[in-house]
């Protein structure tokens, strides 16, 4: 069976749901690991079709991995607005307890993959415990707190970020990762920045290797 998409609405978790947009992406299998992928920052253009996130998504179905590209609140249809980062982790949440309600998902294998922004929603919501693994690509750890996330979480870890990123630099990546407790891989994009314009295929296929 060919990987196959589908358009997807669920809602966030909270004290105040908002109904959320997303896409599907199926692998041609009948029982598969799944992952949410987080988009970069919505007050700057990010949704759920920037370039990384889809090539995340469909390298990740071609491995027989299913995956959930969504709108936080407020981007495309969407509900709600922007909510500084509390509201999108209950977004990221939601997503998390739709994929889990799927058919075909194997419950022990979900992971969260979250792209700039969306990286660090994922990291706040890594204290599910249904979470098999997480995969950052390009927190911006420069410009947004991350003290404390992930020390409690014992499940494999990915960072992944480019030599010249303006807001998630390796040596402070390499600073936050040394106070994370075993496993935990970091992987770089050379000749890249922030924004990884022409490495989409590659991050996509270097989070689909890591869950695989």
């Amino acid at each position: 069976m060919p990987n196959r998409e589908q358009t997807v609405r669920f809602p966030s978790t909270g004290a105040h749901p908002v109904e959320l947009e997303g896409v599907l992406h199926l692998p041609g299998s009948d029982r598969y690991p799944a992952a949410i992928v987080c988009h970069p920052h919505p007050l700057y253009g990010g949704t759920m079709d920037n370039g990384v996130v889809v090539a995340i998504a469909q390298a990740l179905a071609a491995r027989g991995i299913a995956a959930l590209r969504f709108n936080f609140r407020g981007v495309g249809r969407s509900r709600g607005r922007f909510n500084g980062g509390a509201g999108e982790t209950d977004d990221a949440r939601g997503a998390l307890a739709f994929l889990h309600a799927q058919g075909g998902v194997d419950p022990r294998r979900l992971y969260v993959v979250g792209y700039s922004f969306g990286a660090w929603v994922g990291l706040r919501c890594a204290d599910e415990e249904s979470i098999a693994g997480v995969v950052a690509v390009a927190p911006p750890l420069l410009v947004l707190p991350h003290e404390g996330l992930l020390r409690d979480f014992i499940g494999p870890r990915c960072f992944i970020v480019a030599d010249r990123d303006q807001f998630c630099s390796i040596e402070r990546l390499r600073a936050f990762v040394a106070t994370l407790p075993p496993p935990v891989e970091v992987k770089v994009v050379h000749g890249a920045d922030h924004f990884l314009w022409g490495h989409e295929e590659e991050v996509g296929e270097l989070v689909a290797g890591f869950i695989t």
